[in-house]
């Protein structure tokens, strides 16, 4: 049985799926910008399931704490750009600078991440109203 979406092309498919989900009505460089990240992340981390699980952390977020929202919100836009602008170059580069830049934005990506998963998990503890 032959597969029609390879692991990679279902991250990019995926990443895709999760700007359209958050509004994302660019011009035409920026799509390209987004989807250079969207690779960069995919292929620097292995696992594009991990930022889409991210995404829907940050959208839960934004219904239940919406005070630290914007800037979570903030810093995951910031680290998007940052991997669009390594996209571009990536495959220009030797692969030891290759290893570095990806380790880099796979830390960034679990950074945000666990920031996000934190006060996601603060955020439902104290809608609860048992904080210990």
């Amino acid at each position: 049985m032959m597969k029609l979406i390879t692991p990679y092309g279902r991250n990019i498919a995926l990443m895709m799926l999760l700007l359209g989900l958050a509004g994302c009505q660019a011009k035409k460089p920026q799509a390209i910008a987004k989807l250079q990240a969207e690779e960069t992340l995919a292929a620097s981390s292995g696992d594009g399931g991990q930022m889409a699980l991210c995404f829907k952390q940050l959208e839960a977020l934004k219904v239940m704490q919406s005070a630290r929202y914007p800037s979570l919100l903030a810093e995951f836009n910031q680290l998007m750009a940052g991997a669009a602008k390594y996209g571009s170059v990536r495959k220009t580069i030797g692969p030891l600078n290759q290893d570095t830049g990806d380790a880099f934005f796979r830390f960034r990506a679990n950074m945000i991440c666990s920031k996000i998963d934190s006060a996601l998990l603060s955020a439902l503890i104290e809608q609860d109203g048992s904080t210990s």
